[in-house]
């Protein structure tokens, strides 16, 4: 671990540590240059900041546009169409460094699930509970929600299903090239 000074924008910040490596890959990381970490851990970069809070936009992956990401009060002064939605993040003190929100239930096209709130829930011990992290490929779900999302889709999903196996994944559909999708709203 080292430590520099990083500048943002025309900002010189001293002092930041960071890691080095020469062989940084690994599942589903073979062409980054790098990593910021922005979890709530005494490393990540919104830490040494010492911002408190932090914000971005990710454009799409097909998209030419700049994504943004904002720290401090900047984090909360960017609204381009002048409505914010937010929702309060969970600390949980067995798990200090990730984000937890409080999900309330999970709706797939227009059907709700009749998935228990209780089923999110964090727990006194610090089991349970739904992590956000924008690093996460996969959604992760408890087993019992997990199968109603997958019967939800494949009901409302109208193609045929592929194997997902070799992939390690339960739920695929065979997508033909000329088909136009519609969309599933999750």
């Amino acid at each position: 671990m080292g430590s520099e000074t990083f500048t943002f924008g025309q900002v010189p910040v001293p002092n930041i540590g960071f890691g080095c490596g020469n062989d940084n890959e690994g599942r589903g990381f073979t062409q980054g240059a790098g990593l910021v970490g922005l979890g709530r851990g005494p490393l990540s970069l919104v830490s040494q900041l010492g911002t408190g809070k932090f914000s971005y936009c990710l454009t799409s992956i097909d998209d030419s546009k700049t994504s943004s990401l904002l720290f401090g009060s900047l984090a909360s002064s960017v609204n381009t169409n002048g409505v914010s939605v937010t929702t309060p993040l969970i600390r949980n003190p067995s798990q200090p460094s990730f984000y937890y929100l409080s999900l309330e239930g999970i709706t797939v096209g227009d059907t709700r699930l009749p998935i228990e709130k209780s089923t999110f829930a964090l727990k006194e011990d610090g089991s349970g509970g739904v992590i956000i992290d924008s690093g996460t490929t996969i959604t992760y779900l408890e087993a019992t929600a997990f199968k109603l999302v997958k019967n939800a889709f494949e009901e409302q999903i109208k193609l045929p299903l592929a194997d997902g196996d070799s992939a390690g994944l339960d739920l695929c559909f065979s997508f033909p090239r000329l088909i136009k999708s519609s969309t599933t709203t999750i």
